[in-house]
């Protein structure tokens, strides 16, 4: 039919015909009426327990423009228990443009409203996926407010955190939040609960807990590692998997730029720089020893976390960790 019409009609009324008559093809970028998803969890590598009542937020803002304030497109509120923290944020895309450039940024704030942790880095999100998943975002901790200390306290297999003002202490323990009181004491500086419960007795470099009719020591943890050299280093964990027992497994760094230990079956030596907190590792030469299948499959892991540049991090307790971009993890302690 359309071949006899094209006989009969003028060529270019035909073709405008035949053009007419075919679908349109859906244009590369459409924006009415959609929506992304963008999904990920929040968390960050110290050892600190959130107070009762934080809350996380997160955003996603258009930053296209330098010279004007960054505009909110969504953003979420949750109720923060303990980290990680997931979040799922329905950002729509009518005031967004393909060559536009979006961020997403993420904080936890106390019952106060106090800022304790955000995000310290760009956070790219693409308004041309339908699902963006950023998987695990490392906060970074807020300093203090004005007139507070604080202090994170190891007491036996507890990590208590201390709040510390003019005349009370916060006291985070196991996930709860205890307002104390200053009390009498011979030195130091003591506080306790109305109900006599829970007593803290703080004596500087170290403390004393008393709970339950219990007294525990502490270790003040108030500098954090920052240097890899001076000792060796015996991994404890791999991928959050723990380790072969009686497989030793460990790193040791030297100040001239060279790194040697065990994969747990092999020996290895090589070399490493470190800029800030990224260490990248040189090739590594290792032993050809035969190993047991479970020690073969965990030296495989570990090697592989060092195959790239690793974050390296330390927690209130001097355990150092490890994390390449594939989110693969050692985690080791002197």
């Amino acid at each position: 039919m359309m071949q006899r019409l094209s006989q009969l009609l003028p060529a270019g009324l035909a073709a405008a015909m035949v053009l007419a008559a075919l679908p349109l093809a859906a244009p590369a970028w459409s924006n009415e009426s959609a929506m992304i998803t963008v999904t990920g969890q929040i968390s960050y590598r110290q050892r600190i327990a959130l107070l009762p009542g934080s809350t996380a937020t997160v955003t996603v803002s258009d930053v296209s423009r330098a010279d004007a304030p960054a505009q909110v497109l969504a953003e979420a509120s949750i109720a923060a228990g303990q980290v990680p923290i997931p979040f799922s944020l329905e950002v729509p895309t009518e005031e967004m443009d393909e060559r536009g450039r979006y961020a997403l940024r993420a904080t936890i704030r106390d019952a106060e409203g106090g800022l304790r942790w955000t995000t310290d880095t760009h956070i790219p999100v693409d308004p041309a996926l339908a699902v963006n998943d950023l998987g695990m975002l490392m906060l970074v901790q807020v300093a203090a407010p004005a007139g507070m200390t604080e202090a994170t306290y190891v007491c036996g297999d507890r990590i208590v955190s201390a709040r510390f003002s003019p005349n009370a202490l916060q006291l985070v323990i196991d996930g709860e939040t205890r307002d104390l009181a200053p009390a009498r004491s011979a030195s130091g500086a003591r506080y306790a609960a109305e109900d006599g419960t829970l007593a803290f007795w703080d004596k500087g470099a170290s403390a004393l807990l008393q709970t339950g009719g219990l007294e525990t020591e502490c270790i003040k943890q108030t500098a954090r590692a920052t240097e890899i050299t001076g000792g060796v280093w015996r991994v404890e964990d791999i991928n959050g998997r723990g380790t072969v027992d009686n497989a030793m497994t460990s790193l040791e760094f030297t100040p001239d730029g060279r790194v040697s230990g065990r994969g747990g079956c092999n020996q290895y030596t090589g070399s490493y720089t470190r800029e800030g907190d990224t260490l990248t590792f040189g090739p590594l030469a290792s032993t050809q020893m035969a190993c047991v299948p479970a020690l073969g499959d965990q030296e495989q892991k570990f090697f592989q976390v060092l195959s790239g540049p690793v974050t390296v991090s330390f927690d209130a307790t001097g355990a150092m960790t490890l994390t390449n971009a594939g989110d693969q993890s050692i985690t080791a302690r002197r």
